[in-house]
């Protein structure tokens, strides 16, 4: 596609007061955004459309805006687009009502091609919430599965993290592509654009918007087959996403709980309405009949309670998400008392999940976390299954 004829998509997608749905209609009856902006809308009076829509395009078609938005490209030269129309838009995108007509991103598009599930749920999660969400995403991305979030705290972060250690993910901002929120963010943000996807409806350099987010979220259960709950109160914008996805008419899964905690509170109650409760990863591939690999791992209950554990910090450095070369020695003195404990098993040979667990007398959550902050740190990788052995 011409540089010129993105120009057109861009601005007659920034058009006020007309739906994405109705502007699509409007290019079926015409060639291109292009021809409707030449005309300044005019060539539409002739096929009875409204004419308040027509003055709208009408007052956005001027020169001033076309020249805004050329320099607005040639200053973000680094950042692609795809529109409606290009065969690389997402299938699924072009199914949901209101579709973006421009889409904005960095990284490789094609983990969209993948099957998609989308993980979201509360910014200000808890500790069980937080496991769930790096180890569920792990094992989806690691069979096939593009992990789906809104890079925001919390579950989106950690969901992130699972998926980057193993496999594919894609952020979808409620911002401009090449603007980071939260920015300590930052490291996270730069890691899916090299290893995955980040993915924007709003025009670069936009700032974050309390509104933009809920509109955001129609795009990240749009991308997916699937939508998974982790965590979520009564009332959570991650709700929303699950709303939209149920709109959609795609399969929403909600990770079960029992508790009468108010942070699993919206999870309880999209159980009760109908929602399919699951317990570990293989109960979505189980349901969703999809699973790219043969995977080696014994899962095992994901749903306990977690021991009591030490707080962890939401930024986490992301340096060694990718395997990098380490220094052989390591500071242990740096470790907390539960990293220390499962650093010593398993650099005393102690090397399966299970094993690890039994052997340190720490709950399922504190090991899985000891072992998320020692791989994250650059002290253990993870091989074969769950096997772990000393970088």
């Amino acid at each position: 596609m011409a540089v010129s004829d993105v120009v057109y998509w861009v601005w007659y997608s920034q058009i006020k007061g007309i739906s994405n749905a109705v502007k699509l209609k409007l290019i079926d009856m015409m060639e291109s955004p292009k021809e409707i902006f030449t005309s300044s809308g005019e060539c539409l009076r002739r096929m009875n459309v409204s004419p308040k829509i027509i003055d709208k395009i009408a007052y956005a078609a001027s020169i001033d805006n076309i020249e805004r938005y050329i320099y607005l490209l040639q200053k973000h030269n680094d950042i692609d687009i795809v529109t409606y129309f290009d065969y690389q838009y997402p299938k699924l995108l072009t199914e949901i009502e209101d579709p973006p007509l421009v889409l904005y991103y960095k990284g490789d598009l094609s983990v969209l091609n993948a099957r998609c599930i989308a993980m979201v749920g509360t910014r200000d999660a808890t500790n069980k919430g937080k496991y769930h969400a790096r180890s569920f995403a792990q094992e989806l991305a690691a069979q096939g599965y593009t992990i789906v979030s809104g890079m925001a705290k919390g579950i989106d972060f950690y969901a992130h993290i699972g998926a980057l250690s193993t496999g594919k993910t894609c952020a979808v901002l409620g911002c401009g592509v090449d603007v980071v929120y939260p920015a300590e963010n930052r490291d996270l943000y730069n890691k899916i654009c090299n290893n995955g996807l980040v993915l924007s409806e709003f025009l670069p350099s936009q700032g974050p918007q309390r509104w933009s987010f809920p509109v955001r979220n129609r795009i990240i259960s749009g991308l997916c087959q699937s939508t998974f709950l982790v965590e979520a109160p009564q009332k959570s914008g991650a709700i929303n996403t699950v709303d939209n996805a149920l709109e959609q008419n795609r399969d929403v899964f909600v990770l079960y709980d029992d508790s009468d905690s108010k942070e699993f509170a919206g999870n309880r109650k999209l159980i009760e309405d109908g929602a399919t409760p699951v317990h570990d990863p293989y109960d979505i591939m189980n349901n969703t009949g999809f699973t790219a690999y043969d995977s080696p791992r014994s899962m095992i209950s994901l749903t306990k309670d977690p021991e009591p554990i030490s707080a962890i910090e939401d930024k986490i450095a992301l340096d060694d998400v990718v395997t990098e070369v380490m220094p052989q020695e390591k500071d242990v003195s740096l470790l907390s008392d539960d990293e220390r404990i499962v650093y010593t098993l398993i650099k005393g040979g102690v090397a399966h999940f299970d094993d690890i667990v039994s052997s340190s007398g720490l709950g399922v959550s504190a090991v899985g976390f000891a072992l998320t902050m020692l791989e994250f740190n650059g002290y253990i990788e993870q091989s074969a299954g769950k096997h772990y052995k000393v970088k």
